[in-house]
């Protein structure tokens, strides 16, 4: 990671905890780019407005979510092997992925996003 890569992600990273604890009407640039090691000048260079800054970060939180969790999902369930089928709560078998409501799959929770 380069030196200009290293300081966006510490920017993103240093907006999104600020924009966490405070909202956007709360949050301070000063303290972002304090917490950043970067000028308020660099901040503004890269992102032009506190609102940018907000929008690069929901669009990097997003991507965050993405990359975990994709839209498209995989076409037979990750736990078995590929083309086998998975019991139901009903006890027939179904290819089906994701399961559905009254299946007995455990629940899936994502990962609490932090600087990737």
């Amino acid at each position: 990671m380069g030196r200009g890569e290293a300081s966006r992600r510490r920017l993103l990273d240093a907006a999104a905890a600020e924009f966490a604890a405070y909202g956007i009407a709360g949050a301070r640039v000063d303290r972002i780019a304090a917490e950043a090691k970067v000028s308020k000048a660099v901040m503004y260079a890269k992102y032009g407005s506190k609102e940018d800054l907000f929008d690069a970060v929901l669009a990097d939180q997003v991507q965050g979510v993405l990359d975990v969790a994709p839209l498209t999902p995989p076409t037979t369930c990750p736990a078995t092997p590929s083309g086998s089928t998975t019991p139901t709560s009903t006890g027939r078998s179904s290819s089906a992925w994701p399961p559905g409501p009254g299946s007995n799959a455990p629940p899936h929770r994502l990962p609490v996003l932090r600087g990737r």
